[in-house]
């Protein structure tokens, strides 16, 4: 995880909260702990499982499941675009009719070794 990501999301509803603090606002309170609750949901927890026939994403509480057999590719990513992973050193997933994620995982190499063994006619760019 890059904690700065962390920061950044984090950064305009505790601001919120501050500015709630000190105006002693409620709406302005409840609005920013109301997108504090929204972030936490839809980020945590976020992993990836290599099930018995399928890569499970889990984003909060999106939750996504690939077949082995439609994965083709995998490259490595620095796309900013809105995905499951929480770094910016990213794989992007390549499956199915022209779709893709993103994800992170913590140990890469160990996880794309693991992959292709479930994937074995995968093609590996990253």
């Amino acid at each position: 995880m890059d904690s700065w990501i962390g920061f950044v999301l984090a950064l305009v509803p505790v601001g919120l909260l501050l500015e709630a603090i000190f105006l002693r606002s409620l709406l302005v309170g409840v609005v920013a702990a109301s997108v504090l609750v929204v972030y936490a949901l839809a980020v945590f927890p976020t992993n990836y499982e290599l099930a018995p026939d399928a890569l499970k994403i889990r984003s909060g509480f999106i939750r996504t499941s690939i077949p082995y057999q439609e994965i083709c590719r995998v490259q490595a990513s620095r796309s900013w675009l809105s995905a499951p992973a929480l770094s910016l050193d990213r794989l992007e997933i390549a499956y199915g009719d022209a779709r893709a994620t993103l994800i992170s995982p913590r140990d890469r190499t160990a996880f794309l070794q693991d992959l292709s063994v479930h994937a074995p006619g995968l093609r590996l760019d990253a």
